[in-house]
């Protein structure tokens, strides 16, 4: 089908009868790594390919805005609930340490009108030299004929001691004791509940002397009370003045000079249910209690003036002068002036005598018993010698009786 021979193939037939030349060895050449082969492109009848290379175009990275980061909000709340609880303990500690200090705080000065706190805390007075028991009365309280009965022997209420405190404790040492059910209807003893307090002696202070026509010692308006003559100083002709013969409990008004002044109609007996102790009073004064513990008795002249009585129990142990001297700190030692009962009691009173406090021990509690004398809003001091016979008279009926109820 060719019309010559094609060029470098032998012409079978040639006439030479050689076999024909073997060809040149050819040098082995290394082999291509394979290639991952490509897809083919594949023309349909139309002749455009039906896939073709995908080419990817880059964004420039300074044209690359990074996404937003979200806040850390769980982070930000526990942050916020640690701060709150931590804010709050502060808080509360230290409200806490204020209130623990406001309780440390050292109590202000309590006035006058608390004395079982405003007291001081000695040391407790000696309690042996009490007073020798005796229920039976003196029989001995005779007043000598032709002397004074101010020499019978018994220190006159008031006597100065030069400021030493003769404010001895006068305890029972028989045991026996008023029981509560003496205690008047409505009225009960209470001795832990805070005691009345005993109003300063100044209160109806200065007072002067009361008018004294016979100057016997004895008021006008004494000497009307008792029925005696205002311008006889010796009523009775007994040679003892008025005045003299009822501060040592004596009858002023009666011849008899041994007459004992509660065996008259002119004073009245009182005797403390609770307490236990005894007094006398003028029987035209009136006796009534004011508190609702009965710890407070006051006796009432008709024209006013009267004579309190408070029981007061003694529960720092101190003595009559240093529970006197805590309420009043405008008094000294030295102004405080000694007073001695007929029955032995002794107590302090005030310098102007019109107030008189004992410290005595008695249906087994120690008490203060104070007597003071209220003018109601005189300027006169028209019953001292009557307030002085009250002190006179007072005792404690399981320590020494003077006079019997």
């Amino acid at each position: 089908m060719f019309d010559s021979a094609p060029p470098n193939l032998p012409t079978v037939g040639s006439g030479t009868g050689a076999p024909p030349a073997s060809p040149a060895p050819v040098a082995p050449t290394a082999t291509p790594a394979a290639q991952p082969a490509s897809a083919p492109s594949v023309k349909p009848a139309g002749g455009t390919p039906l896939i073709q290379e995908e080419h990817v175009t880059v964004m420039p990275s300074k044209f690359f805005i990074p996404p937003k980061a979200s806040l850390p909000w769980k982070k930000i709340g526990l942050v916020t609930l640690v701060v709150i609880v931590v804010g709050g303990a502060i808080v509360g500690i230290s409200m806490l340490v204020q209130n623990r200090l406001g309780t440390n705080e050292p109590t202000p000065e309590i006035a006058k009108t608390s004395p079982s706190n405003s007291a001081p805390t000695p040391t407790p007075p000696d309690t042996s030299a009490s007073n020798p028991p005796s229920t039976a009365p003196d029989s001995t309280a005779v007043k000598p004929s032709g002397q004074d009965p101010s020499t019978t022997g018994t220190a006159p209420v008031g006597s100065a001691t030069g400021g030493a405190s003769a404010a001895g404790t006068n305890s029972a040492t028989n045991g026996t004791t008023t029981g509560a059910a003496n205690t008047p209807t409505g009225t009960t003893t209470d001795t832990t509940a805070t005691p009345p307090t005993v109003q300063a002696d100044t209160k109806d202070s200065p007072l002067t002397a009361a008018v004294d026509t016979d100057t016997d010692a004895f008021s006008d308006s004494e000497e009307i009370v008792f029925g005696t003559d205002p311008s006889n100083p010796d009523t009775d002709q007994d040679g003892f003045s008025d005045g003299k013969e009822v501060l040592n409990l004596f009858s002023p008004n009666s011849p008899d000079s041994s007459k004992k002044i509660w065996e008259t109609t002119i004073v009245n007996k009182y005797h403390h249910p609770s307490v236990g102790y005894e007094l006398l009073y003028p029987s035209a004064w009136v006796a009534r209690s004011t508190s609702s513990t009965g710890d407070e008795i006051v006796f009432t002249s008709p024209t006013g003036p009267s004579v309190t009585v408070s029981a007061v129990v003694n529960t720092q142990s101190v003595t009559a002068q240093q529970w006197y001297l805590s309420q009043h700190t405008d008094v000294s030692a030295s102004q405080i002036k000694s007073v001695s009962t007929k029955s032995g009691l002794t107590g302090i009173t005030s310098p102007t005598g019109l107030l008189t406090v004992f410290d005595v021990t008695s249906g087994g509690s120690r008490w203060f018993i104070s007597i003071q004398y209220h003018a109601a809003g005189e300027t006169v001091a028209s019953y001292k010698q009557l307030y002085a016979m009250m002190v006179a008279s007072f005792q404690i009926p399981t320590i020494k009786a003077f006079w019997n109820f």
